[in-house]
């Protein structure tokens, strides 16, 4: 899920979806036990990696042990960035966070990092969703598995959906999720799961290749939708999806508009 980098991204905050398991989900109502994380959104970096080491249960005792301890005053000097250049958009909607996030590599570059561009061929976020997202076969097990052990005034996805008792934007998707059968069995959804596991490998071979510590690409190519639509162009499936940690930062603004006016606030 983007839940913790798409609020990040639109609000200008910081948001750490942190490694794959390193934060339990126990309590946690996810849509998708391969896709789903749970970690801070803060304000500053530092604060949300004050909020990682508690939700994560970093040992302060020890030294190290901690992520707060690894923020140090130019910590991006002698670092290699990847730029990866199939997730930016290249039209002219694209064009005011092409503009922001060109900004900040620029920053980086003047803070001691290296900036290398890369392409990784049939990477398309798109595509990934269509070809490779597990949320439509998993989300009724994990809804009926969160229904069941918690006290709650249903035990399964059939009886919540005939309360109707949920906004319309989800019906589709729920309805979608019930009506598939033994979802975990089929072999389309096995299909995925294997596909996961090479697109995991062909981004670390080509991290290595090129000698890069991180990937960096905008969390969406283009700006925020007003509230009520559907978001486009995001790119935040790639770390669903490998389950790799990502981390969304702010990138400046864009230009006010009617609808969104960051000197005067929301409309």
């Amino acid at each position: 899920m983007n839940s913790i980098r798409s609020p990040s991204s639109a609000n200008n905050l910081v948001g750490i979806r942190p490694t794959k398991g390193l934060i339990s989900l126990d309590g946690i109502l996810p849509v998708s036990f391969t896709q789903d994380a749970v970690g801070p959104i803060a304000r500053t970096v530092e604060d949300a990696a004050i909020m990682l080491d508690v939700m994560a249960g970093s040992d302060k005792t020890k030294p190290g042990a901690a992520y707060s301890d690894a923020l140090v005053e130019n910590g991006l000097k002698g670092a290699r960035i990847g730029v990866l250049q199939n997730l930016f958009g290249t039209q002219q909607i694209h064009e005011e966070v092409n503009t922001a996030t060109h900004a900040a590599m620029e920053e980086m570059k003047n803070l001691g990092a290296t900036l290398v561009p890369i392409n990784i061929p049939g990477l398309d976020t798109d595509k990934l969703i269509a070809d490779l997202d597990v949320q439509k076969y998993e989300i009724k097990e994990e809804l009926n598995r969160y229904f069941s052990t918690y006290r709650t005034p249903v035990k399964t996805l059939e009886e919540f959906l005939a309360k109707d008792s949920f906004h319309a934007s989800v019906e589709s998707a729920l309805q979608g999720a019930q009506a598939v059968e033994n979802p975990l069995t089929r072999q389309d959804y096995l299909a995925r799961l294997k596909k996961l596991e090479t697109l995991k490998k062909q981004i670390l071979q080509v991290m290595d290749e090129h000698d890069v510590d991180v990937l960096l690409y905008p969390h969406q190519k283009r700006l925020v939708v007003p509230v009520g639509e559907a978001q486009v162009d995001r790119n935040g499936i790639v770390g669903a999806l490998t389950g790799f940690p990502a981390i969304t930062f702010q990138g400046g603004f864009s230009a006010p508009t009617a609808s969104a006016d960051w000197r005067t606030g929301w409309h």
